[in-house]
Order: C-alpha cells, then structure tokens, then sequence
C-alpha cells in the first residue's frame, strides 16, 4: 500500500500536464489507488467486528466448574453467566446416578429458563443446596433466590431424597407408609408451624387448621439426616410471600412417638375429621346466601346462549407460577382479573407489567393484605394508595378494581378504596390444601352462570390445575371474562 502511495505520488510529478494521455493515466491510478485504501479498509473493519463477536459469544457462554468433594457420591457443579443485565450463580451436585443427575438439570433448567423469561434488570438469580445423608440416602435441598436490587423478593425449594442402593427417589409414604400414620404426622407439622413466627399469624389470620394434604407437591419437600427429618416449605406456601419461607424439623425419636399413637389409637383422628367436617359444613351454610344469589342470576340470563365466568386470581405475582398461570391463559385465549399485593407489585414489576401487557384485569389487593376492619382510616388509605402506585410504576395502568383480604369489608372501606369491592362466590380453598384435585373439584362443583372464582397464582399447586378446570368449564360451555366484563353483562342481563 505505501509503494503503491508512493507510486502514484511521483508519476503525479512526472507527468507532462499538456499530455491528456498522461492526465488519464493520472485519473486511472489515482482511482486504483483510491479502490485499494477502500478495500483495506473493509477488510481491517470485518476483522475487528468478527473478533469482538467472537468475544462476546465467549463470554455470553455458561461457565462451568466442577470441583471434588469429599464425598464420593456426588462432586461440587458451578454454573455462573453475568452480563449488565442478567445474572445467575447456581451450585447444585453432580451425582454418580445418572438418573437423580438428570432429575436435578432439568428442575435447574426450569428455574434458570424461567429467570431469563421474566426477569428484571437489576436482578439476579442464585441457586445454592445443603446436604443431608444417612446410611442408604442422600437428601439434596437446592434454595432458590431471586434479588431484584439488594432484596431477595422470593426463596424456594426443591428437594431430592434419594435412594442410593435401588437408584431411585423417594417420596414421603416411603417413609411414612400408612395414611393413619401420615394424618398424625400432618398434625404435628401442623403443631409446630403455628409456633413459628413466620407462618403463626397466618393461622390466627386464618381462623382454621391448615390441612396439608399428603400427596400434594410441597409435601413432599423433605430432607432425611440420621437423626431428624426435615419440611422445607416455600415462600407464600404457609405464609403470606411477605414473610417468606418455613421450615420443620421432627427429631425421629419424636416422629416415632407419635406414630406409635397412630397405631394404638384411631379415635383422635375421626374425632378431628369430623371436627373440620363440621366447620366446612358450617362454612358451606354462611356461603349459602352468595350461591342462592348467584344460582338467581344464572337463572336470569338462562336465555342467554353464552355462560361467563369470571377467574381472579390473588396475592401475587411472583415469578413461578403466576408465570405458568399467564401462559395457560394465552394457551385457552382467555382473560382474567389479578387481584395485586402491593409489596408483590414492588418486589416483581415485570410481571405485573406482563399481566397488563396481555391484557388482564389489574385489581387493588392491598399492600401487605392485613385484615382492613382493624385499621385506621389513614392505614387503611395508605394501603390502597401505595399499591395503586406499584402497580400504576410497573404498568403503566390504574387498577379498575379492588378486592378486601379475607373479603373482609364494609362501607367505610368500600368508599375509601374509590374502586369496586369485589368479592367471589366460588372458593376453590387453594390456598388451604394445596391439591390440584381438589382445587378442579371446587371448580367443577360449584360453578355456575356468572360465578367469580377465587384462586390464589403464588401456588405452583393452582397452575397445576388451572389447564384441566379451563378446559373442563369450556366443555360446559363457558367462556372466561374479566370481573369488570362480568359486571357489565349482568347489568345488561338484569334490564
């Protein structure tokens, strides 16, 4: 390039400027030259490009390190990946059993595909486990945290327990067989939970027994050492997401004791079983009046050819389940109405900005979810007010609705919240039992024209049923409406 520089520099002072012949050989050169620095320069640029893409695809790669552990079984896995704007750590085990290591990646890749799907700038994902063995198990606990800016808005678990002599996992009745022993072992979690500080306000709040049914999913979340076995319990499974997470831990001298009782008694436990039978009875009666209201509007519009329903769902979002409750939705082209706690709204804005974004209901579900009859009127403002606001921040959209905790209202408080007070007629309980049977059952059984069912989207245990009630409702022939939809035709119905 410089000899050909040079070259064209001194033919330009050689040239006899009367000769035209010459001026044209000037112009050709000039041009060849000109074609050549161009020409570098292109090249020069595709270098430079291709090897910053090179890097950054480099660098955009998950960096794995997996180091020896003491122990024989499973070995120490580092995943890390960090960019301006997404972040994850996750350790987890490498085991020798192929099958508990291909269990394990895939709830990993759950969680981390559904980080990178829903989450916020300023956050990130971290993944850690504890260990637990006896002579024949191992009891992996991985600990799931998100951070958004310096508050981890949500922690869960995922347990393995696994049998290392027959290569499989286990699930509780492995280890607590009989359903008489199962139903006294459920009463001391019970027992125990209420006297953490955690989960005991959200019994008294309650004003009932949690009934934990034993096949559900969080039932299972347990960990087996030597001498104890261990209940891990996510956040919002019993308590609200605001106080996190739980744990129980039964010494195994202390579950054998009561298990003993099991098999000598039975008596204590119809007694109990028809005490709960007895307040859901009692509970049925105090709901009448809202299904005798609800079956007279069904039977106002029987004319109509299109029964509605109204899904709403409360206490979140977080960034599982109202996750999978969102994509259910788009699956059956349905809407629905979100009833948003406000210190969800500020701990998870992207989702609640992806619920507005497909067009569901937004609804005022208070800030903290206290009991309203117990507050101030300046407590009471101030928490619709701060929620209005997260929601209003994250989405860009006023809430249009507003639902009391515990439907727990009057006119005082109706008339501060400046919204419609909804309430529901359907309870599917979801919160209570934790069972996607029970909770489709809810639904099949007491829907009707008009219904507004109440569903709770922090419960990994409601998505499970959401898919089969949606179809099950639209093979009666429902469709699925927003509360405010709902208002609207039965004000037109009752003309």
């Amino acid at each position: 390039m410089v000899g050909l520089n040079y070259y064209c520099s001194k033919g330009v002072f050689q040239l006899n400027h009367k000769s035209s012949m010459k001026r044209k050989m000037i112009i050709d050169i000039s041009l060849i030259c000109l074609f050549l620095s161009l020409i570098a320069f292109i090249y020069l640029y595709i270098s430079s490009t291709h090897k910053k893409e090179l890097e950054n695809a480099s660098a955009s790669k998950d960096h794995l390190i997996i180091k020896e552990t003491e122990d024989t079984f499973y070995k120490h896995a580092e995943l890390s990946y960090k960019t301006d704007d997404l972040s994850y750590k996750i350790q987890y085990p490498k085991t020798s059993s192929k099958k508990l290591n291909t269990d394990i990646q895939k709830a990993i890749n759950n969680m981390k595909q559904t980080y990178i799907d829903t989450h916020s700038k300023d956050s990130s994902l971290s993944i850690d486990y504890d260990v637990y063995k006896n002579e024949k198990t191992y009891s992996f606990v991985l600990s799931q945290k998100v951070k958004e800016g310096i508050v981890f808005t949500e922690k869960n678990f995922l347990n393995f327990t696994f049998d290392t002599e027959n290569d499989v996992n286990l699930s509780l009745k492995d280890i607590i067989p009989t359903n008489k022993e199962l139903k006294y072992a459920q009463l001391l979690i019970n027992k125990k939970l209420q006297q953490q500080d955690a989960s005991k306000k959200y019994f008294k709040e309650q004003h009932k027994e949690l009934q934990i049914d034993t096949d559900s999913r969080h039932f299972n979340n347990f960990a087996l050492d030597q001498q104890r076995i261990i209940f891990y319990f996510n956040t919002g499974d019993f308590t609200r997401p605001y106080n996190g997470t739980a744990k129980v831990i039964i010494e195994r001298t202390e579950l054998n004791q009561v298990l003993a009782t099991a098999t000598k008694k039975e008596q204590p436990i119809k007694k109990t079983t028809a005490i709960v039978a007895k307040k859901s009875n009692t509970a049925s009666k105090k709901e009448q009046p809202i299904k005798k209201g609800t079956a007279t509007a069904a039977k106002k519009t029987a004319t109509k050819k299109q029964k509605v329903v109204a899904l709403t769902f409360d206490d979140g979002p977080n960034t599982t389940s109202t996750v999978k409750i969102l994509s259910i939705l788009k699956k059956h082209n349905a809407k629905a109405t979100f009833f948003i706690v406000g210190n969800q709204a500020k701990a998870n804005p992207s989702i609640v900005k992806k619920i507005a974004a497909e067009q569901h209901e937004l609804g005022n579900h208070t800030f903290a979810h206290p009991d309203l009859k117990k507050l101030s009127t300046k407590n009471i403002q101030l928490q619709i007010s701060s929620t209005n606001k997260y929601i209003k921040a994250a989405s860009g959209q006023n809430p249009t609705v507003f639902r009391p905790p515990y439907g727990s209202t009057n006119a005082s408080i109706n008339k501060i919240a400046q919204l419609p007070a909804v309430l529901w007629d359907v309870d599917t309980l979801d919160w209570q039992h934790r069972n996607p049977n029970k909770t489709f059952n809810n639904i099949k059984k007491n829907t009707r024209n008009h219904s507004i069912i109440l569903m709770h989207d922090i419960h990994m245990t409601t998505a499970d049923a959401l898919d089969r009630s949606m179809t099950y409702l639209e093979k009666q022939g429902y469709s699925f409406v927003t509360v405010s939809q709902l208002r609207k035709i039965k004000a037109a119905s009752s003309k």
